[in-house]
């Protein structure tokens, strides 16, 4: 059906309140506005039940958490706990691509659909489930069931869902990160009371840490189990794929009533002395499928493992300043210096040809592609496993080669990436670079040969960077940058590519470096000028402006802020440049405070996260509107939602202190990130900057018009005003100014310009 006017308004208002609910909502309050929203939507489309599943993270147990029934109906909660995911892949499968599960009609359904058999018998006419999506993918399941009725589900419907939908997914990871951070310290007070413990402390050290345990995550069993006590003599990896078993195999004396709890053994291992296990048993399994619970639990234990190993070390770290650790492998540090001994023995040598120049070593970077694909697929250990077939290999072929010597140096030198370096090579360039390439082809024909992980063949491709060193002319470090930077251009061409490093590379280096030293000089010479774009009322009416930077460079002309932004974040000359613009842009607000004709227009400035946590950030801002003497009430600050992801407990407490100096903020990109419902109780915002791609969409996207409409009938109800961006036309101004919506910006008003050649409209 199609949602009447009335309805429609009273759905957008539902859908709105909700939203504002979350956001004002405590962690402890969290639950309790999940069930108040499941019962206004159940009610809304007179459902018999609303629900929300939690997965786990692996997406193999779900647990019904939230649930709302109509009068009448029985409650399923308690009945529906560690369900195995397994049986309804199906939906799973869509749910992990975002797609949302409609079903209008269930008897029309194909007779032989395992779904259909599930949900007819129940009586079950109509049914829609969303998923609850995070930055780390689907986490649950927000349904509802309607037997009474049937609903033909539409765009309107799953639009105005799916918003709903993103605010129970959002709250969840709210309360979970809360979670997460009592984990995180109960976690570190546990493994701080092994640090340094006497040994006539260990063993009561290691029972205040159980009863933690059983406190802090409701375990009913905690033990220290030998080394004997199980058949099974469970690895590290038993952590990441869990070996789950009935209790009553695990404890021997366990209460008839708990035999049916989950148990996980974690090892308490050190290196290869295995002291036993820490035996677990819970109720529900979702707890051990957490990876953060089992890292946590498997921290402690390695805490408890580190107090009784009682070692000496310092050998071992002595070796490992020079090599992997995961590999054995010489590491960096100590190829760098294997070069320098490489270098400065060149320069002993005497030319055999003055006719030729002679290689006396060459370096290769050779870089495993799509590795992190490999990680995921099998898992992390299971891509560590590879890397060290991987050393084994090179290793054997670097040692045998009969080409070029035996003095072959094998190290790995990043995440993904290995090297190799030659020495005593002495032939003419041309030969030297063919007795390489044939070096590279033994090279790919043993990396033909899989390699099996978890009984599979795995193929790996390698790009190849190769540079050569002459007799005595070779920077200490440069052999190794020259490779890599042929590495990166081999990966750039596709797979398996073999790259020389060349002129060509270097000037792409070079390139960076002359646009790092420009953009210095630009900030030495105040090569930054601002311009202005005005923001306009309802009416059209100027009440204030967006300031806006561009690069006035002496032979280039004015360039454009993509052109430079992302690389000055980069290199965090954004820092300069920002407070070059704000202090133009306090300076001109100030010649605005002065006529009665500009008097009233507020200015925004952007301000980029890493300028924020940078040093005396506060002060910098103090400075200038001291100098200035700016109207604070009437300066704004930009930030976007993934100023959060920096260091969001930082940000909101340098934001409070600004505010305390008359400074206002506004949250900028609206509606495109994963933190803005989580944080904005805490942020002490008083405009919301609805994100262009919505304004751009808006007249040919049902969607786009939905979360408009609900972003700022949200900002409405939290009494805060909401900028629309990028109007370029009079329908999305029409709309817009429909919807609520009290100011606008865009080139429909007036492009990017200098002060002086702005156009206002007093009010």
């Amino acid at each position: 059906m199609q949602l009447l006017h009335q309805q429609q308004l009273r759905f957008y208002k539902m859908v709105a309140n909700i939203s504002a609910s979350f956001v004002a909502a405590k962690e402890n309050e969290i639950d309790q506005n999940i069930s108040s929203a499941l019962a206004q939507i159940g009610a809304f489309f007179q459902a018999d039940r609303s629900y929300v599943f939690s997965f786990s993270e692996k997406n193999k147990v779900g647990d019904n958490t939230h649930e709302w029934c109509a009068a009448g109906v029985e409650p399923q909660l308690e009945y529906l706990q560690n369900i195995p995911l397994d049986a309804f892949s199906e939906w799973v499968d869509d749910w992990q691509r975002g797609e949302i599960s409609c079903i209008s009609d269930v008897s029309k359904m194909p007779t032989e659909s395992p779904m259909r058999q599930l949900l007819e018998p129940q009586g079950i006419q109509s049914v829609i489930m969303l998923p609850l999506r995070n930055e780390r993918g689907v986490v649950g399941m927000f349904g509802l069931d309607l037997v009474k009725v049937k609903i033909e589900w539409n765009e309107e419907h799953t639009s105005l869902l799916s918003i709903v939908a993103e605010t129970i997914a959002n709250a969840i990871a709210r309360k979970d990160a809360a979670l997460s951070f009592q984990l995180q310290q109960s976690v570190g007070n546990l493994v701080v009371s092994f640090i340094n413990v006497p040994s006539a402390s260990i063993n009561s050290t290691i029972n205040e840490a159980f009863l933690h345990l059983q406190r802090d995550y409701g375990f009913q069993y905690v033990e220290l189990l030998s080394p004997k006590a199980s058949a099974h003599n469970l690895t590290i990896d038993s952590v990441n794929s869990p070996h789950y078993q009935p209790a009553e195999l695990v404890f021997p004396e366990v209460e008839a009533k708990y035999a049916h709890y989950c148990s996980l053994k974690f090892p308490v291992q050190h290196g290869s002395v295995l002291y036993g296990f820490i035996a677990l048993a819970h109720s529900n399994q979702r707890i051990f499928e957490s990876k953060k619970h089992r890292s946590a639990l498997q921290l402690i234990a390695n805490a408890i493992a580190g107090s009784l190993a009682r070692r000496d070390t310092e050998q071992e770290n002595k070796y490992l300043s020079f090599h992997d650790a995961l590999t054995g492998l010489s590491n960096r540090r100590f190829i760098e210096n294997h070069i320098h001994q490489l270098v400065n023995n060149t320069e002993h040598h005497e030319e055999s040809s003055q006719e030729h120049q002679y290689i006396r070593v060459a370096a290769l970077i050779l870089d495993i592609e799509r590795f992190k694909h490999i990680n995921d697929t099998f898992s992390r250990e299971k891509g560590d496993q590879v890397l060290q077939s991987v050393a084994e290999r090179l290793q054997e072929l670097a040692s045998a080669s009969p080409n070029i010597s035996y003095n072959n140096l094998v190290g790995r030198v990043g995440p993904d990436q290995f090297a190799i370096f030659m020495n005593d090579i002495s032939f003419p360039t041309n030969i030297a670079q063919h007795e390489i390439e044939i070096f590279i082809s033994h090279i790919k024909i043993a990396f033909e040969t899989p390699f099996i992980i978890d009984n599979k063949p795995i193929i790996i491709s390698l790009s190849i960077g190769v540079s050569m060193g002459l007799s005595c002319d070779t920077h200490t470090t440069e052999l190794l940058n020259q490779a890599e930077l042929a590495m990166l251009k081999a990966k750039s061409i596709g797979t398996g590519t073999v790259r020389y490093f060349n002129e060509e590379m270097q000037d792409m280096a070079s390139n960076r470096g002359q646009l790092y030293d420009d953009l210095k000089q630009a900030v030495l010479s105040n090569q930054f000028v601002v311009f202005y774009q005005l923001q306009v009322n309802n009416h059209g009416i100027a009440e204030g402006a967006e300031a806006l930077v561009r690069w006035q460079h002496p032979e280039k002309g004015t360039i454009a802020p993509n052109d430079f932004i992302p690389f000055a974040e980069e290199t965090y000359l954004i820092h300069r440049i920002s407070e070059h613009v704000l202090l133009q842009a306090c300076q001109q607000l100030y010649q605005w405070s002065l006529s009665p004709e500009t008097a009233h227009l507020d200015l925004s400035v952007n301000i980029s996260a890493s300028h924020m946590l940078s040093d005396g950030f506060v002060t910098t801002v103090k400075r200038i509107l001291h100098s200035t003497k700016v109207p604070t009430h009437l300066l704004k600050f930009e930030i976007t939602e993934s100023a959060m992801i920096a260091d969001a407990d930082t940000i909101i407490k340098l934001m409070h202190e600004l505010t305390a100096l008359g400074i206002r903020f506004s949250l900028d990109d609206f509606g495109t990130g994963y933190s803005s419902l989580s944080h904005l109780n805490l942020l002490p915002i008083k405009e919301l900057k609805l994100d262009i791609s919505f304004v751009r969409d808006i007249l040919h996207s049902t969607r786009a018009k939905a979360i408009a409409s609900a972003v700022i009938a949200l900002a409405n109800d939290l009494q805060l005003s909401v900028v629309a961006e990028g109007i370029e036309t009079e329908e999305q101004r029409d709309l817009l100014i429909g919807l609520g919506c009290n100011r606008l910006q865009g080139y429909l008003y007036s492009k990017p310009t200098p002060a002086a050649q702005l156009t206002l409209r007093r009010p």
